[in-house]
């Protein structure tokens, strides 16, 4: 290994003691606006402000969200933290979000050497782009590991597995992670209430939750207009107010279907051995059972066990 290499892992060795590696920050920092008690704490220590603002804006800098107010004693408390903290701060920003049916799909972004301290606006998890640009930070698309972890129905916050991404590019598709979690042993989706991407969500949070009732809804859309399947309904949604519904509406289908396979047998259309292995349970498998046997040219307008509709082969 080349002299240059060996010296630049042994630096990061001892940086990683020290703070960080320089290029590897993104994997090490939690890409957040928020910082601990103690920092926020130096940094309106710095500033004189009246009680009132020192308190808010500890709370601000704690949760990493502006409020209202305070705006002169913010600003230089924003400048003093970001002066102190130099090139080493690292903030994650959407540059967009697309979520539909299927999944999401997010262009994230990593802003540094901010002049100041970018901080979220109130009722918004993430950092956009118009913050970090009024942080007057430099930006890039974001490359490193993101983590993805879930939070379960009782509170818990599990880490699910990490993703690396390329050129600020992230797409999810709720089937795979579905998929993924479950061979996992997991539970799937369903056993969560909420995705989070990113070390303490800087790229935003899945609402699970909100998620199955928006495809249940269009679950229920499709079924009406005779497009979706009832059983992967019930089968998908056992908890939902329609599975009730839905399942009764199964059971009928299935039946119609049992009914046309049955006269497609007595017309000759369907072999009697096909029928059974398609329907494994059916009030017509003992009438189908017994036409395996039957005499070719006995077949004439069978009545249906089940409906009573007539059908069959005419001389």
């Amino acid at each position: 290994m080349p002299v240059v290499a060996l010296t630049r892992i042994a630096l990061c060795a001892l940086m990683a003691v020290l703070g960080g590696c320089a290029w590897e920050s993104a994997q090490v920092h939690s890409l957040t606006p928020a910082v601990g008690t103690v920092e926020a704490s130096v940094s309106i220590a710095s500033i004189e402000m009246g009680h009132a603002c020192g308190r808010q804006l500890q709370a601000e800098l704690e949760e990493g969200v502006a409020g209202e107010g305070c705006e002169r004693a913010r600003k230089a408390v924003q400048r003093g933290l970001a002066r102190r903290n130099g090139r080493r701060a690292r903030f994650g920003w959407i540059e967009g979000r697309t979520v539909d049916l299927r999944g999401l799909h997010l262009r994230v972004g990593e802003a540094y050497a901010c002049k100041d301290w970018p901080l979220r606006r109130a009722g918004e998890n993430v950092l956009w782009g118009h913050q970090v640009a009024g942080a007057n930070c430099r930006r890039r698309p974001f490359k490193g590991i993101m983590l993805l972890s879930g939070l379960t129905h009782d509170g818990r916050s599990i880490p699910l597995f990490e993703r690396t991404i390329r050129d600020g590019v992230f797409d999810l598709s709720y089937a795979r992670l579905d998929r993924r979690l479950k061979l996992a042993g997991l539970g799937g989706l369903a056993a969560f209430d909420r995705i989070e991407f990113g070390v303490a969500a800087w790229a935003g949070t899945l609402d699970a939750v909100r998620l199955r009732q928006f495809q249940a809804a269009w679950h229920i859309r499709w079924i009406s207009q005779g497009r979706g399947i009832p059983g992967l309904f019930v089968a998908l949604h056992p908890e939902h107010s329609e599975a009730g519904r839905i399942r009764a509406f199964a059971v009928e289908g299935r039946l119609v279907r049992q009914e046309l396979d049955y006269q497609a047998v007595a017309r000759g259309d369907l072999s009697a051995l096909d029928f059974l292995e398609r329907h494994l349970w059916s009030p017509y498998r003992s009438p189908v059972r017994s036409m395996l046997f039957r005499p070719r040219g006995t077949d004439k307008a069978t009545v249906s066990p089940g409906m009573g509709i007539a059908a069959g082969r005419t001389p």
